[in-house]
C-alpha cells in the first residue's frame, strides 16, 4: 500500500491570518488542515496501517512555500468555502499579508507531508519504486 497524507500541522501558518483578519470567525472555519486529517495523518498513520499490515514506513517530504504575493494566499483561501471570510474579511486578509511580506520578504508556508508505505508479511520493500523516488 502507498498512502499520501499531510500532518496536523500542514498549512497551519493560513489558519493564524486568517484568524487575524477575522477573530470572530467560529472555531469549526479555522483549523482547515487538522480536520481534514483528523481520521488519518502522518501522526495516526502508523497506528491505524499496523492493524492491517506487519510492516509500515514513514518517509516523510520536507517541504514550505516562499509566498511573494499576497494575492496568491487569498486566491488559495478564496478556492476553500471551508475559510467563510466575507469580502472585508479578505481585503484585511489581504492587508495583513501584503504586510507580512513587506517586512519579511516573504511568507513562509510550512507543509507537513509523507508517504506510508505499508506491507503484509512476505511482501516486505523497504524501497520506494524508482518512479516514486523523485517525489520524495
Amino acid at each position: 500500500l502507498y498512502a499520501v497524507t499531510n500532518g496536523r500541522s500542514h498549512m497551519q501558518e493560513l489558519d493564524h491570518f486568517v484568524c487575524l483578519a477575522n477573530p470572530d470567525l467560529p472555531p469549526e472555519s479555522t483549523g482547515v488542515f487538522k480536520r481534514s486529517t483528523a481520521n488519518f495523518s502522518l501522526q495516526s498513520g502508523p497506528e491505524t496501517l499496523a492493524r492491517f499490515f506487519n510492516h509500515v514506513e514513514l518517509h516523510k517530504y520536507p517541504d514550505s512555500l516562499q509566498v511573494t504575493e499576497a494575492g496568491a494566499i487569498v486566491q488559495y483561501i478564496q478556492s476553500s468555502s471551508v475559510f467563510g471570510l466575507s469580502e472585508a474579511d479578505l481585503d484585511r486578509l489581504r492587508a495583513i499579508l501584503k504586510e507580512e511580506i513587506l517586512q519579511n520578504g516573504a511568507i513562509n508556508i510550512s507543509k507537513e507531508t509523507g508517504i506510508f508505505i505499508a506491507t503484509k508479511a512476505g511482501n516486505h520493500r523497504s524501497s520506494i519504486p524508482y518512479r516514486m523516488q523523485n517525489l520524495l
